[in-house]
């Protein structure tokens, strides 16, 4: 397959929170809760994953209200299970004390729920805390060792705090959890190389090929791919999608051209990730956090991605 000539296939990627609530929880609820199900929360359940799928997180935020109405008397562990899914979508919606509200409920009425636990690490993180975030994460990993998703969130934090051997030992252990984990994949090829401070064998891998976000990412780190195509490669029908690919795309833009010592470009590609706003992406954090880095400079960010 030719990358260039090809459109992003898209991928209905759910974290736990959604994929578990529509595939699970509706069991529970036609098992255990049969009359209300009927009553309108199996609706409800459809109603908010075709809503947060499509990226109208208004429109889910709706559904969850509903769901959580006093009257519907789920228990405590599966209303848990919604707060934390519910938190997800607040963060989407950049609330984030109502968020973290969320999952502070969801913790007290479930000690055992480790995505409220990484819940209130994305808060913190979305708010510039990295040493709580990582608290946080390391708190949900304690309950779930093997968790790649925690392993991931908590390198992240430790990535911007400049703690990169201990950011790429998390980011390694995802992949050994679970090898298909693009993103972890990614930051380690950058971890390793600030950590080892040589640019040289990049273990940034030359086998994804697929042009489904974010693999064209990695096709461009192996030169196959322009910076122009792999922008265009990031659009999307959906204007937050494409919001959300274009501000990864110029964020792993940025640290490779601070690799490459390549300032100037760097600062561009990093300004333009904070101009799409995705502030509920790691990404936006670490754009404000590079920039520190590099420094502060008076040329304005490049408008680039046009091309077709």
């Amino acid at each position: 397959m030719v990358i260039g000539l090809q459109r992003p296939h898209r991928r209905w990627s759910f974290s736990w929170p959604v994929l578990s609530l529509f595939m699970g929880f509706m069991g529970i609820l036609m098992g255990l809760h049969p009359a209300a199900a009927h009553g309108g929360l199996v609706s409800d359940l459809g109603v908010f994953y075709h809503a947060y799928r499509d990226r109208q997180f208004t429109k889910a935020l709706g559904a969850f209200d509903r769901l959580l109405a006093p009257d519907n008397d789920l228990g405590d562990r599966e209303t848990a299970r919604l707060l934390v899914a519910r938190g997800l979508v607040r963060e989407r919606l950049a609330d984030w004390d109502k968020a973290k509200t969320d999952y502070d409920r969801a913790v007290a009425l479930d000690p055992g729920q480790a995505w409220g636990l990484a819940g209130r690490g994305n808060v913190l993180m979305a708010n510039g805390d990295f040493p709580g975030a990582i608290r946080e994460y390391g708190r949900a990993l304690a309950l779930d060792p093997a968790s790649a998703a925690f392993l991931y969130k908590r390198g992240n934090p430790l990535f911007l705090l400049g703690r990169y051997a201990e950011a790429a030992r998390d980011y390694q252990a995802a992949l050994d959890s679970q090898a298909g984990h693009r993103y972890a994949r990614l930051m380690l090829g950058f971890a390793r190389t600030r950590a080892e401070g040589s640019v040289s064998g990049s273990p940034h891998p030359a086998d994804l090929q697929s042009a489904s976000w974010p693999d064209p990412v990695f096709s461009f780190l192996n030169n196959g791919l322009s910076e122009e195509r792999l922008l265009a490669l990031a659009d999307d029908p959906n204007p937050i999608r494409r919001r959300e690919n274009r501000s990864e795309a110029f964020f792993y833009l940025g640290l490779i051209r601070s690799v490459q010592g390549d300032v100037l470009r760097a600062r561009d590609d990093f300004r333009n990730c904070l101009k799409e706003n995705v502030v509920y992406f790691m990404e936006y954090q670490g754009a404000r956090v590079e920039l520190s880095r590099l420094g502060s400079g008076s040329e304005k960010p490049v408008a680039r991605g046009t091309a077709p």
